[in-house]
């Protein structure tokens, strides 16, 4: 049997200090970027210890083309 659920690559990126506006903006590029259809890429929050963090959110980019993912990572990464 083999497995039907694709498999996706994931790019971590940490707000730190978070900032709505920042984030709001840095989606907004994303979408521009790589569109809206979620079935191509979307993004989630991780389960983390949250004792450690302090003011920061870390979001997992999850993209269904490895391609996607490394361009995503060269251009967004911090």
């Amino acid at each position: 049997m083999s497995n039907s659920t694709p498999s996706f690559a994931t790019v971590r990126i940490t707000f730190d200090p978070y900032s709505h506006e920042q984030v709001q903006t840095f989606l907004k590029k994303v979408h521009r970027d790589f569109g809206r259809d979620k079935s191509r890429w979307y993004y989630r929050s991780p389960l983390l210890d949250m004792d450690t963090l302090v003011n920061t959110w870390t979001v997992d980019f999850l993209f269904r083309d490895p391609q996607d993912a490394t361009l995503f990572g060269l251009k967004y990464s911090k």
